[in-house]
């Protein structure tokens, strides 16, 4: 089973499109959002996002899987938030914080949200809402869990990242970084890949019992090759790793 995995696209459907043909031609069904995928219901532009891209999954039989990020609608994504998966339009799934699913020989945990450091600049029940971040519940709730792959919105704290990101000295998306690598040392995964910071990039990160691979992913307007990732579901080894531990980016 081969699937994509895409960037922030916040709610551009011209750019969706894009991605969906991307995935058709790499024959890939199933397409995975890393957040901010434009989940935004209770404005008329994103209930005409959603009808629009169901059409186009149903026409093409393909299907979409997202995980929240900072600027999807939480209060409306709230209500999913003790299930597995749920179908929030025709072949368009959410997957709650730390829900697990397995494709292939692969088992992923769902790690949603992050800081908002333009939050100021944003209103509360238009495009800024309650319970953006990681919870302490999600910290609690990994324990236990197994999964080879996170799927997340924000990017470890052990992996280095504050040498180009503008607002590295924010003590409150340092503090969120750090929430989720707590989860990572809990489930130890072997990938870790995200969103957020709408760079295409590969490093290093570390868990409480070694090492995973991180990856970073660009958002809607990058290049497709920055945008998304095809992940062969099936294969054992996977090229993504660099032969040092040292930042690369593509």
């Amino acid at each position: 089973m081969r699937i994509l995995i895409f960037g922030d696209s916040h709610m551009d459907l011209n750019n969706l499109f894009n991605v969906i043909d991307y995935a058709e031609t790499r024959n890939c069904k199933t397409l995975l959002s890393v957040g901010d995928y434009g989940y935004w219901p209770h404005v008329e532009e994103g209930r005409d996002f959603l009808k629009y891209v169901s059409k186009e999954l149903i026409d093409r039989d393909m299907e979409i899987h997202f995980i929240r990020g900072n600027h999807d609608n939480h209060e409306y994504l709230e209500r999913y938030a003790d299930m597995e998966i749920a179908e929030v339009s025709s072949r368009m799934f959410f997957r709650p914080n730390m829900a697990t699913w397995t494709w292939g020989d692969y088992t992923f945990c769902s790690v949603g949200g992050a800081y908002s450091v333009d939050g100021y600049k944003r209103v509360f029940g238009r495009d800024k809402w309650p319970n953006e971040e990681i919870s302490n519940r999600d910290v609690y709730s990994c324990m236990g869990i197994e999964a080879n792959i996170i799927i997340s919105h924000d990017c470890p704290s052990s992996v280095d990242i504050d040498h180009y990101l503008s607002n590295h000295k924010d003590p409150m998306a340092h503090g969120h970084r750090m929430k989720l690598q707590s989860i990572v040392d809990e489930i130890k995964p072997q990938y870790v890949i995200h969103g957020h910071y709408h760079q295409r990039f590969i490093a290093q990160g570390f868990h409480s019992e070694g090492e995973f691979t991180n990856i970073g992913l660009g958002r809607n307007g990058d290049l497709l090759s920055r945008q998304c990732l095809i992940f062969d579901c099936d294969a054992a080894y996977h090229d993504f790793s660099p032969n040092e531990r040292r930042w690369i980016e593509w």
